[in-house]
């Protein structure tokens, strides 16, 4: 069988391609996010049969006693120590409560921050998630606070 870019290169080595065909599609998927001939995402699933984000975000999750729907994926700490879900959305990398409430709810306005009702930062609950100031969010939150140096202080009176 013979390259399906061009027939002209040689056998098939993956894919349908040649090998130069291959690695020329492979480095263009990761240098810009464009499969081109490949169609396949990172996860080496092709473009047509990767679950949607809403499938997704369903499947790497769980509800618990409390009501929460737990994100049971990759996960990053914030400075405080709380941590938060991650997810793949059209390549870049995106806060799961965040991509959870754009899917579920609507589009985070400008300068909106999104707040766990519940208190739990990796719930993807999106009747636990509201949009509010980023002021709001601190004025609602009893956890630790940073300064502009990233030092924790506490507030007065606590």
């Amino acid at each position: 069988m013979l390259c399906s870019i061009d027939p002209v290169h040689g056998p098939v080595k993956a894919r349908g391609m040649c090998h130069n065909c291959y690695m020329r599609e492979w480095y263009r998927l990761r240098r810009w996010g464009d499969a081109g001939d490949l169609s396949i995402s990172y996860q080496g699933q092709r473009n047509d049969v990767r679950p949607s984000l809403k499938e997704r975000l369903l499947q790497h999750s769980e509800v618990d006693a409390a009501g929460c729907r737990v994100w049971r994926g990759a996960y990053g700490t914030s400075k405080s120590g709380r941590r938060y879900g991650h997810v793949q959305v059209d390549g870049k990398p995106k806060m799961a409560h965040r991509a959870a409430y754009e899917e579920w709810v609507g589009p985070i306005p400008d300068r909106f921050v999104i707040d766990h009702l519940c208190g739990n930062s990796l719930c993807i609950e999106p009747e636990h998630l509201e949009a509010v100031p980023n002021g709001e969010n601190i004025r609602r939150g009893g956890g630790s606070h940073f300064d502009a140096r990233g030092r924790r202080t506490t507030r007065a009176g606590d």
